[in-house]
């Protein structure tokens, strides 16, 4: 088994199957899926660290949900894949101008407050 722990610090047991970009979970229920679906979003994977038995640690950086499939076991069983992709090159670029277009906001602002005085 592996461990997923979000950013939010909630952990899911996975499948020793999972990696960094496919989450792969087996359960007895459907209804166990709607539980777990709601916490695999973009702001709970950064950062989340995925362990395996032997205390491995994986960090997940720039992962994105992409879907997610499931399907019916033959042993009654629900197998769950969510499947995560790596942020493109664009979206990353993206990301850093709107952080360094808020911190321009920041200095502006500063700056017109000490223009008043």
């Amino acid at each position: 088994m592996k461990t997923l722990k979000l950013a939010n610090g909630k952990e899911i047991q996975l499948s020793d199957a999972s990696v960094s970009t496919v989450l792969v979970l087996e359960c007895d229920k459907y209804a166990k899926v709607d539980t777990i679906r709601p916490l695999i979003t973009e702001e709970n994977l950064k950062g989340a660290t995925l362990t395996d038995e032997d205390g491995e640690i994986v960090t997940l950086q720039n992962i994105v949900p992409l879907n997610i499939s499931v399907n019916s076991g033959y042993e009654g069983t629900v197998d769950v894949r969510f499947n995560l992709r790596e942020k493109t090159e664009m979206e990353l670029m993206r990301e850093e101008l709107t952080r360094i277009h808020e911190e321009q906001e920041v200095q502006n602002e500063a700056i017109d407050y000490l223009a008043m005085e």
